[in-house]
């Protein structure tokens, strides 16, 4: 699997390491959460504030109001209902995927986990073992940045003093690749029209690393 021009995997995991998060989870929570689904503009202004909130500058109890208010919801969901819900569509790792990182670490390559994620996920799903096997991991809400700002990634590059060049980042966010090209990482958009298991998409890494 050694392939001289990568020296780093970086993966999200939603869509990727554990491979079933997909958009549309996103507007499930918030219909199961607040009892609307948003058209596009709320749904738009919604994701705003889901950044910030993934930024860790938002409480949950803030981020509720927030959405309430852009719902305009008679009715709001407790904390404990909210983070129940999102944590419910967050799955475990695929193990394909831990198997594909295990044997991508043996071959000399380093992986990391990058993602966007609630401060409330991280902490309740850690002790879960979920992210372990890494040689590294960032989150957004424990970094102070998102999958869109380009810092986010120099991080994770700067950790292990590897050039942009040198890596590779997955992910199913197209917004996400877009700013990981603008500062000249390889990248592989994972597609859920196109990839339609792990085990493809495993493939495909594979592949890639092999040259």
């Amino acid at each position: 699997m050694t392939n001289q021009k990568y020296k780093l995997l970086i993966l999200d995991y939603g869509g990727v390491y554990s491979f079933d998060y997909t958009s549309a989870y996103f507007s499930k929570i918030l219909s199961d959460a607040f009892g609307k689904s948003p058209n596009e503009e709320e749904r738009r202004k919604i994701i705003e504030k889901s950044h910030t909130f993934g930024e860790g500058k938002l409480t949950t109890s803030q981020y509720i109001s927030s959405v309430t208010k852009l719902l305009e919801v008679p009715d709001f969901p407790t904390v404990e209902k909210f983070e129940g819900i999102t944590i419910s569509v967050t799955n475990p790792p695929s193990d394909t995927m831990k198997k594909l990182v295990k044997n991508v670490r043996k071959a000399g390559i380093k992986v990391s986990l990058l993602s966007d994620m609630y401060m409330f996920e991280i902490k309740k799903t850690r002790p879960t073992g979920r992210y372990k096997g890494f040689d590294y991991t960032a989150f957004s809400a424990e970094s102070g940045m998102t999958n869109r700002n380009s810092d986010f990634f120099k991080q994770t590059l700067g950790y292990f003093n590897i050039a942009a060049e040198d890596a590779l980042f997955v992910d199913d966010g197209k917004a996400n690749i877009e700013v990981a090209q603008s500062i000249g990482l390889n990248t592989l958009y994972v597609d859920k029209q196109i990839f339609n298991s792990a085990e493809q998409l495993a493939q495909r890494i594979r592949e890639i690393l092999q040259g």
